[in-house]
């Protein structure tokens, strides 16, 4: 912050020259920022529909879900409802970066990286979360954008509970477009967490497909979202500027700080690893191979090579297209190839550095017979409420019988690909499969079978084991799903809306659950409409209509959104948005 005077010469006597001076003083605070349409400043963006949704776009979408399953969050960035500019500079002056320093957009990102989380001790703004247990705070799923969260960090300059990795990208993107530094939303899915920096992804199951979590400390988050900023990048060579990958969420340290960039989007895609800053583990997030053991009695519980797969880790990378955000899921960019060359092109760019990654438990890897085909059958667009089915499909690709041992396992997960609790097994012994025979084997899960250990996101995990007697052949697949939440349906009376005239709004879903939802609230806001207002509501009693009535008084005119969500203490993460016009 600075305080402006303005000094004004004039000629009150042209005979005798005599000079006058007069001084504005400006009482209110006055804020210098980062100019992207200035030609000379080191964020300018030469895009006019980049710039324009980049830096004052203040609305948006975060990509969410699994890479076969994608759906998008709406997110209200909110940089310029009240106090959210000073907000961005208060956490600039937590940052303590001395103000010589605050012309640099690359040590202001990187400063800003760190303190938008509070695990460093540093009174961070957002105190990360994936216990599963909120009590104390607010569940990452109710926040509908920054503006709380802001508006409460500067009010009580403490740590707001709770975030996950979408809520510290929101918040990174508003103080950054608030700054004037252009500012994106990415979404990685499959992001891997390559905690010893080998470049790879170790997964170690024992005999009954259940993953050893404390073996392997890496992990595969079904999604990750972390933010790009545009800069030019004098401190790395010649090409390198452009959009750098910038991450708040706390996963590891950077010289003794958690934070993550800025990183070049250009250094990942070549595979320049050692360019500052943190390049190999942002390019491990994308680029990890995974490697999965099972631990055998056949071989003293020494992990045992199952498969190596180069393709899973880094499918998809998304951001919401400039300018262009629907009523529907279709205004998704795809920027994977920003990030790594077409699969066809990948092993001549990075062979070098696959060729230095290396396994914690072996250099070599073993190869299995194929006298079966084994198919585990996808599982997309499955509803809440609804029964599924895990089935495996088996084709003997042999003449001779062939008997197989089978077993099956659905799990409650985290996005984060922790497990939360077993859902159901199944075990199939000497089950015969004749020469040249197809077969399908499945597990049936009933609704109620689930619904107890719904967790945020609704995110499931199967996996398959299956193991051929005559030859040892084994076969395993890992594959994750997420279930369907309804959509909240929103209309507004008097559209287009009226300038400071009060509109009723209408916003209703129906209980998918034969259970009643109980402690129900509902979450209503639009930056430039309404601020932030959460509304309690009645007990919904199960497969009834829920409904929220207010009223709104846009303050604002253009174009702007409405977001509605609602939470429960049985079911939360359900959401749904409407675009308007407002007019003078």
């Amino acid at each position: 912050m600075w305080i402006l005077s303005i000094v004004s010469t004039s000629l009150a006597d042209a005979a005798n020259f005599y000079r006058r001076e007069i001084v504005f003083k400006i009482n209110k605070p006055i804020f210098i920022l980062f100019n992207p349409w200035c030609k000379e400043d080191s964020v300018f963006f030469d895009d006019d529909e980049w710039r324009e949704d980049s830096v004052l776009g203040d609305v948006g979408k975060i990509w969410m879900g699994t890479s076969k399953d994608k759906h998008s969050r709406m997110w209200s960035y909110g940089q310029y409802e009240e106090n959210v500019l000073s907000c961005a500079f208060l956490a600039l002056d937590m940052t303590r970066l001395p103000h010589q320093r605050r012309n640099n957009p690359i040590e202001v990102c990187r400063a800003i990286s760190a303190i938008v989380n509070s695990l460093d001790g540093d009174r961070g703004i957002v105190e990360g979360n994936w216990s599963g247990n909120y009590r104390n705070g607010i569940n990452p799923t109710d926040w509908q954008g920054s503006t709380q969260i802001m508006q409460k960090y500067y009010k009580t300059r403490n740590s707001v509970k709770y975030g996950q990795c979408w809520v510290f990208a929101g918040v990174t993107t508003t103080i950054l477009r608030a700054l004037g530094i252009p500012c994106r939303t990415i979404t990685n899915f499959n992001s891997a967490h390559d905690t010893n920096k080998n470049l790879v992804v170790d997964v170690i199951y024992n005999e009954r497909m259940e993953i050893q979590e404390e073996i392997s400390p890496d992990s595969i988050w079904n999604y990750h979202v972390w933010n790009e900023c545009w800069m030019t990048r004098p401190d790395l060579p010649s090409g390198y500027g452009g959009w750098q990958l910038l991450d708040s969420t706390p996963q590891e340290i950077s010289e003794n700080v958690y934070r993550c960039g800025p990183v070049s989007i250009k250094a990942i895609r070549n595979g320049n690893v050692g360019l500052q800053y943190d390049t190999g583990f942002a390019f491990a997030e994308v680029n990890a191979d995974i490697v999965s053991w099972i631990l055998t009695r056949r071989n003293n519980g020494k992990p045992t090579f199952l498969y190596r797969d180069e393709h899973k880790i880094g499918q998809f990378i998304s951001c919401v297209k400039p300018n262009s955000i629907s009523n529907v899921d279709d205004d998704r960019l795809d920027i994977t190839n920003d990030y790594k060359p077409e699969e066809s092109a990948r092993e001549d760019n990075d062979s070098g550095l696959r060729a230095l990654s290396r396994s914690s438990f072996s250099e070599s890897y073993g190869s299995s017979n194929k006298d079966v085909e084994f198919t585990l059958v996808d599982l997309v667009n499955v509803r809440l409420g609804e029964n599924l089915a895990i089935i495996l499909k088996m084709l003997n690709l042999t003449n001779s019988q062939r008997t197989l041992t089978i077993s099956l396992h659905l799990y409650s997960v985290y996005y984060t690909g922790i497990r939360h609790k077993k859902i159901k097994s199944a075990q199939f012994e000497n089950v015969p499969l004749n020469g040249r025979e197809s077969r399908d084997i499945s597990m049936e899960i009933q609704a109620e079978d689930y619904l107890d250990y719904i967790k945020d996101g609704c995110y499931f995990h199967m996996t398959c084991m299956a193991v051929v007697s005559e030859t040892n052949e084994v076969f395993s697949s890992v594959d994750d799903f997420i279930i369907s939440m309804p959509t909240i349906n929103i209309k507004v009376e008097g559209l287009p809306l009226k300038l400071n005239k009060q509109s009723s709004i209408k916003a209703s879903f129906v209980n998918p659950l034969k259970k009643t939802l109980r402690n129900s609230k509902w979450i209503l806001e639009g930056p430039g409409i309404n601020k932030p207002k959460v509304i309690a509501s009645r007990d919904i009693p199960g497969s009834s209509l829920a409904m929220l009535e207010a009223n709104i008084t846009p303050r604002d005119t253009g174009n702007k959104t409405i977001l509605v969500s609602f939470s429960s203490s049985d079911l939360n993460d359900i959401e749904g948005y409407l675009h308007v016009s407002v007019i003078q």
